[in-house]
Parts: C-alpha cells; structure tokens; sequence
C-alpha cells in the first residue's frame, strides 16, 4: 500500500507490506451515527463528524463520492468500501474497516485495517410493532404551536411553517408528514411507533424541544418502508430496520441535511453537503 496523506498536514505514512490498524470495531452501538444492514452511500461533500458509520450483513457495500468527508476518530466500516471520486475532489477519510477497499487511490485516508467478522456485525434492531389510531391530525400554520400529548393517532401531518409539541411519553401513529418549514419539538422522552412511512421535508426541524435534552431520549421507530428525510435538522435515533432511508437529499448545492442520533435502516443514501455526528455524551440522562 502507498503512503497517503495524513487528514490537515502532509505526512508520508510508512506502512510496509500489510495493512495499518485502525482503531477496530467499536464494542457497541452506541455512537454508531449510521447503522445499515446492506448499503450507505455518502454523497458529495457530506461530512461524517463523529462516530462511526456502519454496514453490517457481510455483503454490505459503501459508496464514498467527491469531496466527502471523515473527521479525526471517526471510522467507516463495511465489507466493501468504493471510493467514487475523480483525483482532483479527493474524500477525506480517517479510519477504514474493510475486506475489499476499491478505488482507495481515489482517496485520502488515516489506516485501513480487515474486517473480521462473525457476521452480522451487531445485533440488528427489530421493527416496531404500532396499533395506530384512527383519522387524521393535522397541524396548521395558523393553529400556532400545538401541543399534542401520548396516545394512538393515525395520520400525522405537520404543515408548511407550523409547529407541534410532542409532550412526551409513547405515540402509535400511521404515518409522520412535516412540510418545509415546519417543526416537531419532542419534550422529555418520547417514542414515537410509526406504522407506516416518515417523510420530513427540506428546512424542517425534528430535535428536543430542549437544548439539554438527549437526542438520544427521541426514539422514532417505523415499520414501513420509506424514510425520507430532506434537507432538515433532526436530533433523534431512528429505527427503521425495514426501509430505504434517504437523509438530505434535495434540489440545491450548499446545503443539507443536518442529523445527530443513531439511525438504523436497510439501506441509507446520505444526500451531498449533510453533515452526521453522534450525539454529545456529556448530555445528560433521559428524564
């Protein structure tokens, strides 16, 4: 393998006849920001902050495009890692855990180190089981911000530029539509079950409705097979085990999405400019 260039300075790194050592396979799940079970495909000048991004069945596949990007500590780690890059928008990786690193002279990274198994990786979290209610509930700009205590509701849709408190405890819901410029605040710690699809579009926000508040405390659990995910701030885990999870896609250049959390899906297309971190330790306990 060739020398390469360490992530902010140039530095030659001799590393012989064998692979480096990365930092290895984390014992748990817990700051893993991206847990796919098949696929992960980073888009262009989409940064991985912290944590690590993960796809776990032993044919896993994941795709790194122009410009993407790794921070100091963070790790990627798949089966087969491909660099889609041309030598001019060169990624910036830092750690690697792979079988089979194609296109890796398209890159920048820190080590790359085999991936051994048992395969799957980690214990693959189950589809939620949700008894939805009945009708619709609708949120409307005009209505102001409502606020919407635990219960069994069917449809759930957030209109353009309003607001809806969720007060916390368990939600059985349908379905989840926020429309852009809309935003669904979570206060203390809430688990939502969605029966169906989850669709939040570009300039909308899903976090706590507390800055101290742990991500980690907003549980969205869906059973459907569609996550769609514009270009929109969301501070929550995310358990989609059976779904195509699309994270910052949309029509526009500079901007994406921005998510803190674990997310978990089949298979997870991160859109270009969208930055993922794992949520803040230091943050205290769910309430």
């Amino acid at each position: 393998m060739l020398g390469k260039t360490l992530r902010g300075a140039a530095v030659l790194l001799v590393l012989g006849t064998g692979l480096s050592f990365a930092a290895g396979l984390p014992d748990t799940t817990e700051n893993v920001v991206i847990l796919a079970q098949d696929s992960v495909r980073l888009g262009p000048h989409s940064i991985l902050a912290s944590g690590q991004v993960v796809v776990n069945n032993a044919g896993g596949m994941l795709t790194v495009r122009p410009g993407a990007g790794a921070l100091k500590d963070t790790e990627i780690i798949a089966a087969t890692v491909t660099v889609q890059a041309p030598a001019s928008r060169k990624p910036e990786l830092f750690d690697i855990l792979t079988n089979s690193f194609l296109g890796e002279d398209r890159a920048t990274f820190h080590d790359v180190s085999p991936l051994v198994g048992p395969w799957p990786l980690f214990s693959f979290p189950s589809a939620p089981v949700a008894t939805p209610g009945t009708g619709n509930y609708v949120v409307r700009q005009r209505d102001g911000e409502v606020t919407l205590e635990q219960g069994d509701y069917g449809n759930i849709t957030v209109g353009w530029n309003a607001a809806l408190n969720l007060a916390g405890g368990v939600y059985n819901i349908k379905s989840l539509t926020c429309n852009s410029f809309s935003h669904i605040f979570a206060s203390g710690t809430t688990t939502l079950n969605v029966q169906r699809n989850v669709h939040l579009a570009s300039f909308s926000t899903f976090t706590p409705a507390a800055e101290n508040v742990n991500p980690r405390c907003i549980v969205l659990n869906v059973a459907g097979p569609h996550v769609r995910i514009g270009l929109a701030v969301v501070s929550a885990v995310i358990n989609a085990p059976n779904a195509a999870v699309s994270l910052g896609t949309g029509r526009t250049s500079l901007v994406g999405a921005g998510y803190t959390g674990n997310l978990a899906g089949k298979t997870v297309r991160v859109g270009a400019f969208s930055t993922l971190q794992s949520a803040d330790p230091l943050l205290s306990p769910c309430p």
